[in-house]
């Protein structure tokens, strides 16, 4: 979803604010379409979950680099329209800079064909221009003035561009048949060991048309069995 295309039968591509790289919609979303100020009746923001910000391809111009840029995802229920964040170097939000707001873009992705559980609207926004090292705070929502809704301060921080400073990855991948909450204790361990960025090698779930295992996989990797935030969000 990170290649830099020309206009495509799906829908326009989409370019975030100050990054230098075009978000393409996949062929099998669902109005894909930038963020509007719609705000449904429970928004139920979940799943939040930070990734790569920007072209995965080597050399490509605005490839991905985590010491300046960061994507992040998340869920909502199905009238929620508005895709934003919000962030700065203060765990407060009220000190953050009021320029410090950017909109994403918004999708359904199709109920899978087992165990479906409905559409799923999802939300990416994309930060780019950060400093290196820095750890920041952000929210995911947004909505119109007299009615924004925000999910909980969350934080990450930024790689160092230094090439000799020292950078702790974690690696883990092949999760299929989870028995005894293996998603979750995977998470934990990766938290406990203070890394800075995790590499997942893929076979998340058994099938990929299995929604429920999909779901099943995110929650329990997002949040301990307490309720408190795990990796993905961080």
């Amino acid at each position: 979803s990170r290649r830099r295309l020309s206009p495509c039968p799906h829908g326009p591509p989409f370019q975030p604010q100050s990054c230098d790289f075009l978000i393409a919609p996949r062929p099998e979303y669902k109005d894909f379409s930038t963020s509007k100020p719609t705000v449904g009746a429970t928004p139920n923001i979940r799943r939040v979950r930070l990734g790569l910000g920007g072209n995965v391809s080597a050399g490509a111009k605005g490839h991905a680099d985590p010491s300046t840029s960061i994507g992040i995802a998340w869920q909502t229920d199905e009238g929620t329209l508005v895709s934003e964040v919000t962030w700065g170097s203060d765990p407060d939000p009220s000190k953050w800079p009021a320029t410090n707001r950017a909109s994403g873009i918004t999708w359904a992705t199709p109920e899978g064909t087992l165990n479906g559980n409905g559409d799923q609207r999802m939300h990416e926004v994309y930060l780019c221009g950060l400093s290196p090292a820095t750890t920041y705070y952000y929210r995911v929502g947004g909505g119109p003035a007299d009615g924004e809704v925000w999910s909980s301060v969350l934080s990450f921080r930024t790689t160092p561009n230094d090439p000799k400073a020292t950078v702790r990855i974690g690696v883990s991948g092949d999760s299929r048949g989870d028995i005894g909450s293996a998603f979750r204790l995977f998470q934990r361990r990766m938290k406990t060991a203070g890394i800075d960025f995790q590499l997942f090698s893929g076979d998340m779930v058994n099938l990929a048309t299995d929604q429920g295992a999909w779901e099943y996989w995110l929650d329990a990797a997002a949040k301990d069995a307490d309720g408190s935030d795990l990796t993905l969000a961080h």
